[in-house]
């Protein structure tokens, strides 16, 4: 289960994105804390993505939202507009990370949608390429 000030970052930053998805004037979005430690929250969330997929002891349903949850929080990191605010993360590998916990969690056709930002050419290594084709369901069909 995600930890409380964890959970607070998630939801502040998918309230962050909806001010920034409608151009609401700054003055009038709240202070965010997530975005004045957005590293310390990249951290969290990837740190609790390895907890939660070495954890046994989690029912699925458990499991499976927390692996969204963690993902709406990668998210900010990756689309486009706000990716823009932050320093340090490759947006096209933290996307691919994003997919795969959403095909993880059971929303697989989320995980293809995402993917469509991407191609190939932008993973180096065989198992980010592996993961890129499987996901975005590209893989070679002779």
């Amino acid at each position: 289960m995600i930890y409380k000030e964890l959970n607070n970052w998630i939801a502040q930053s998918e309230s962050w994105q909806a001010f920034i998805d409608f151009n609401i004037q700054s003055q009038f979005r709240a202070r965010y804390e997530f975005l004045n430690r957005s590293d310390d929250f990249y951290i969290a969330l990837v740190s609790k993505l390895y907890d939660l997929l070495s954890d046994e002891n989690l029912n699925e349903e458990e499991r499976n939202k927390d692996l969204v949850s963690i993902a709406k929080g990668l998210e900010i990191y990756s689309l486009e507009i706000k990716r823009d605010n932050f320093r340090g993360v490759n947006f096209k590998r933290n996307l691919l990370y994003i997919a795969a916990l959403n095909y993880l969690a059971d929303f697989p056709a989320t995980a293809f949608y995402l993917l469509k930002q991407v191609s190939e050419k932008d993973f180096s290594t065989s198992i980010e390429l592996l993961l890129f084709l499987f996901l975005s369901r590209r893989g070679n069909r002779k």
